[in-house]
């Protein structure tokens, strides 16, 4: 499409059927990781996952191609309403938390390049952009102060515009601003007192009209601009407790009676913030000079009583933010709950286990705060959604691994980490371990003087002596290797859609990421080459990071076989990434032997080639042995802190005589204000033509989930029949995530066995087209029908 033809419905249909396409991939994902299935029903349907989103990410790609791709290389040719459009539902777009720079940052890029924006419009792009980029942690902080500057020169104060959307704007951009000192981590207090200072004056001077539009008509507005800046100030707290108080003097004093001042205001309200209480204990700590030994004590029995009190259900910052229980607006807290930050678990998680840490020199301690510490990651949830915590994690985990023991340790905690964070990752790890342990095993039995030169490793008996350290050694550097993506999770988790080249930039910093993390870390030093030269190629002229020369490793030849390992499973992956479906193992190997010389060792090629055995070993490994390295994952690092109830399991079959005695109460659920009548009389007209296929989701307690009916129609210009669609109904907790596309996807296998060629179903044309975007699978959706050709 032109961008001159995009129009304001046709933009705002963009957004919702985008929003929810990518919502439903992550969905889909996590369903693996919440169903109770034997292994034959959880392979069967991490199968039909697997095809469900990449039909999604080509279909996000055509949305792309039609409505983004083209304002963003085009911008000039939009109408001024659709610019209006666009930056309304970016807005939008980021307060609902998604992050996409392709849809917001790329696209703000490009609308800043025209000559004739309004004021506005050029004040909500800097707005949106210094959103993102502090949300998104992919940024710095300097590019998101430039944001945010630029943004409060335009409209520096509320008389500056008469648009209630850009006063509520100002009072968004100063808080988001005020965020980004935190994530950035930026010892600018001084400058963030500033900017505290001025939203405070400029949420003073807003109009009665304006509090309305932000709050409600009946909310109390003094006490919410009290409470928003309450707020403002605890963000300030934070940010200085992360940088250890170092600031000025004049500032530090400006802080250190803000905290005293919250710490008694919530000692009176009866609870006290886990953040605040740190704050303010570690600063307490900082002025009086506390013994080591007292700290630990203060610090130990405030751990007891916060297990006590179960702090660890683990509220993730994306999806709450209570820091009082005071009584706001709704309105006003829905606004709060925009700046997700500092709950109780991320509190726990991140400053006080972190604080105690540093504080004790009791290994057992140090023990039991690394095992709460990955209780918070396994009930992390996955979607890519809120604030970017990857340095928090990366921080984190440098202070952990402090405790370890072992590599194995490491290695460990990281796959729990990742198996919650960012699955596709651990899974590549585990599988990259596994081929880089069965090559090596067969490349030292065949050719052991290629490993003749490895410090410690003079001649071929040496290497034969010493064969099980290198096994160990390539088995750990294979599940380490990406330890990097710790850092760019939420591009990794970007399934929707192909990465741009910027985001491939992010992702490309792995490496040297990696290595950087590592460092600090004793117990992974050793593996600094594996992780900086797995993506160079064997002759050193390609790959990435250009800085590391991998032809001058003493371990060159290991960094090669976990180059191959990695490729090798990279490619063969046909489960884990959405924009390939995944090639056979021969075909790989065709790849290879290709390259050989050039990006690979010619050595290891030549000894896949002639090893039937290896080349069997990874054909399986990588086939069907790809579904049980997913499966083994879900049951070491998910299922023991899974709890299922056997309702939970569903499935979808033909109505039955023991079913439908459960049609009623289930109509009674989705439609509770109907009469009892009503409910009958719908029944009985969905369910009670001639003809008439009635497909059900249900549990095994034969509970109904979800009914999919319709009847069949023999059109007059062909001989195959067609199944219209008279009603899809599913529990409202069910709605939009997935199940009526599974409903679907089972009627159509069914139908089509049954010599149907088409599944049709009406919309009525006074429903929001929106309402329909959760039934997925059609080829074809208009108003008023939608259709699918089987």
């Amino acid at each position: 499409m032109k961008a001159e033809f995009l129009t304001k419905e046709k933009i705002v249909f963009f957004f919702n059927k985008y929003k929810y396409n990518s919502d439903l991939i992550i969905q889909l994902e996590r369903r693996l990781l919440k169903e109770s299935y034997n292994f034959e029903k959880w392979q069967t349907m991490l199968s039909e996952n697997s095809k469900l989103t990449r039909r999604l990410f080509a279909e996000n790609e055509e949305l792309l191609d039609e409505y983004i791709r083209p304002a963003i290389e085009h911008p000039g040719l939009l109408t001024s309403e659709a610019v209006d459009t666009f930056l309304t539902h970016i807005t939008f777009f980021l307060f609902e938390n998604h992050l996409d720079s392709l849809v917001v940052d790329d696209l703000l890029s490009a609308l800043m390049k025209r000559t004739n924006l309004t004021k506005r419009q050029e004040y909500d792009i800097y707005m949106n952009l210094g959103i993102t980029r502090t949300v998104s942690g992919r940024s710095s902080f300097e590019l998101c102060d430039s944001a945010f500057t630029k943004a409060d020169a335009i409209f520096p104060t509320y008389e500056e515009t008469d648009c209630l959307d850009s006063q509520i704007h100002i009072a968004f951009s100063y808080t988001f601003h005020l965020l980004s000192f935190c994530l950035y981590k930026s010892k600018d207090l001084k400058k963030m007192i500033q900017i505290y200072s001025k939203l405070n004056n400029i949420v003073r001077t807003g109009s009665r009209e304006l509090y309305d539009a932000m709050w409600g008509q009946n909310s109390d507005i003094q006490f919410h601009i009290e409470l928003l800046m309450r707020y403002m100030r605890i963000y300030i707290l934070f940010a200085a407790e992360q940088i250890e108080f170092e600031t000025d003097q004049k500032s530090f004093a400006t802080i250190k009676a803000w905290l005293e001042a919250e710490y008694k205001q919530e000692q009176k309200e009866g609870k006290i913030n886990l953040m605040i209480w740190t704050c303010y204990f570690l600063l307490q700590s900082k002025i009086n000079k506390t013994p080591h030994i007292d700290a630990e004590e203060i610090f130990s029995q405030k751990l007891e009583l916060l297990l006590a009190e179960n702090i660890t259900n683990f509220d993730y910052p994306e999806c709450a933010f209570p820091i009082d229980n005071d009584p706001v607006d709704p309105v006003f807290a829905n606004l709060l709950n925009m700046m997700k930050l500092f709950n109780d678990s991320f509190s726990f998680t991140f400053m006080f286990l972190p604080a105690l840490f540093k504080i004790t020199r009791k290994p057992q301690l140090k023990k039991r705060i690394s095992d709460l510490t990955r209780n918070y990651y396994e009930f992390l949830p996955y979607e890519n959604k809120g604030f970017c915590i990857d340095n928090f994690v990366i921080d984190n985990f440098i202070l952990i691994a402090q405790s370890f023991t072992t590599p194995d340790d490491c290695i460990g905690f990281l796959q729990t980490l990742f198996v919650h964070r960012q699955i596709t990752s651990a899974i590549h790890f585990s599988m990259v371990g596994h081929i880089a342990f069965v090559c090596i095993s067969h490349f030292i039995d065949v050719k052991p003087e290629l490993f003749v030169g490895i410090p410690g490793l003079s001649s071929i008996d040496d290497v034969i002596f010493y064969k099980g350290q290198l096994l160990e050694f390539i088995r750990q550097a294979g599940f380490i290797h990406d330890i990097g993506k710790i850092g760019c999770t939420s591009v990794i988790n970007l399934h929707s859609r192909h990465l741009t080249n910027r985001e491939f930039g992010i992702i490309k910093s792995h490496t040297s990421l990696g290595n950087k993390i590592i460092q600090n870390i004793p117990l992974l030093k050793k593996f600094s080459h594996t992780i900086l030269g797995h993506h160079r190629s064997w002759d050193g002229k390609n790959g990435y990071p250009d800085s590391f020369h991998n032809t001058s490793s003493p371990i060159k030849v290991l960094i090669d076989i976990i180059s191959i390992a990695d490729s090798i499973d990279a490619a063969t992956d046909f489960l884990g990434r959405n924009y390939s479906s995944g090639k056979h193992f021969d075909d790989v190997l065709q790849e290879l032997v290709q390259a050989s010389g050039t990006m690979y060792s010619p050595d290891y090629i030549e000894l896949l080639q002639n090893d039937e055995v290896l080349r069997s070993e990874l054909k399986l490994l990588t086939e069907t042995g790809r579904t049980s390295s997913y499966f083994d994952a879900y049951n070491k690092y998910v299922m023991p802190f899974t709890y299922f109830e056997a309702e939970e399991e569903r499935s979808i079959d033909l109505l039955t005589p023991e079913l439908k005695e459960n049609l009623f109460d289930f109509f009674k659920v989705c439609y509770p204000d109907a009469s009892d009548e009503k409910l009958n009389w719908n029944i009985q007209e969905y369910l009670g033509k001639k003809q008439t296929f009635t497909f059900v989701l249900h549990n095994k307690m034969n509970k109904i989930c979800g009914i999919f009916s319709g009847h069949t129609v023999y059109p007059l210009e062909n001989q195959q029949k067609e199944f219209h669609g008279d009603c899809i109904i599913i529990l409202p907790e069910l709605r939009r995530k997935g199940w009526a596309t599974n409903l679907i996807q089972y009627a159509k296998e069914f139908l089509s066995n049954q010599n149907f060629n088409t599944i049709k179903m009406d919309v009525l044309q006074d429903f929001d087209r929106e309402s329909f975007f959760w039934i997925n699978g059609f080829s074809v959706s208009r108003t008023n029908q939608m259709e699918i050709k089987l």
